[in-house]
């Protein structure tokens, strides 16, 4: 971010006051804003393609959607999620999440069965937005095959693919 001080020197009635003037460039606050959102891609994660994360425990994963594509959406007002036991293939429209803006599909990134959502994220949809790693994930599955974990990306692979 790109900041410039200035000192400026008052006097009024015979005392002496500094102060201190903070000019910010607005080209600098994009910039720093932009590296915070592309630095926001947990190393310990794995990603689709389609922007869902990936945390994975044993056999089971969590899913949501990654801090990149919940700031394309903006504002998430609702969150549809899928039923417990259901059996989904990597690839299959899973969830829905709707924003101010658009609505979109949330993609299982493997295939197996879901056996776990997140009633919190229905109930308060904006924890997708401001906290999309932790309170804001979708619902967990537990996968069938472990090989489709390689084909999801490293973070340093989706970095590039935002463009970060």
């Amino acid at each position: 971010m790109m900041r410039e001080q200035g000192r400026g020197a008052l006097r009024s009635n015979g005392a002496a006051f500094e102060v201190q003037i903070w000019r910010f460039s607005f080209s600098g606050l994009c910039g720093f804003l932009w590296d915070f959102i592309m630095n926001n891609v947990p190393a310990e994660l794995k990603y689709a393609k389609s922007h869902e994360w990936v945390r994975v425990s044993g056999d089971v994963a969590t899913i949501g959607i990654s801090d990149h594509a919940q700031h394309e959406l903006t504002d998430v007002v609702f969150v549809e999620l899928p039923e417990k036991g259901r059996k989904v293939k990597a690839g299959e429209a899973s969830a829905v999440v709707e924003s101010v803006k658009t609505a979109s599909d949330v993609y299982s990134p493997l295939s197996g069965e879901i056996v776990e959502t997140n009633p919190a994220v229905v109930a308060n949809p904006a924890l997708v937005n401001t906290e999309p790693y932790a309170g804001g994930w979708f619902f967990k599955i537990r996968f069938a095959d472990p090989a489709e974990l390689s084909a999801l990306l490293d973070a340093q692979q989706y970095r590039a693919q935002i463009g970060g």
